[in-house]
């Protein structure tokens, strides 16, 4: 057993040990930034908080001056990981599991005018 490693999820390989890391990426160039290194039984956003964290203080530490924008998953829709993003000035879209969210799927369906949402986390406390 190779350290660090343990047992979860994967549909080629079912019991087989293995690692969970989280990467960070410049989309623009295809560069490499950071990655958080995790044992295979954890869940997605095991660890995003502090790994979005240091992951745009690398960034704005670098390059000064500049939006930082971001991408994710239906895996990384938590209230922290919104605050996150909102504390730190990021620009984001995230998908929504709308499995999850059977009143938010509604609403959504519901909508017949869109408008951007300027400050997610007021609207994170209205909704829950």
């Amino acid at each position: 057993h190779a350290e660090g490693t343990a047992v979860g999820f994967n549909k080629k390989k079912k019991g087989a040990r293995s690692y969970y890391p989280l990467f960070c990426t410049v989309a623009e160039s295809s560069q490499f930034l950071a990655m958080h290194h995790r044992s295979g039984n954890v869940h997605d956003s095991n660890g995003a908080c502090e790994f979005i964290d240091h992951c745009i203080d690398l960034v704005r530490d670098s390059v000064t001056d500049t939006t930082v924008a971001a991408r994710f998953d239906s895996a990384f829709f938590a209230k922290e990981i919104v605050w996150t993003l909102s504390a730190q000035d990021v620009t984001f879209t995230m998908s929504v599991p709308f499995s999850r969210q059977p009143q938010l799927k509604a609403f959504v369906e519901d909508r017949l005018r869109w408008r951007t949402v300027d400050d997610p986390v007021s609207y994170f406390e209205k909704q829950y």
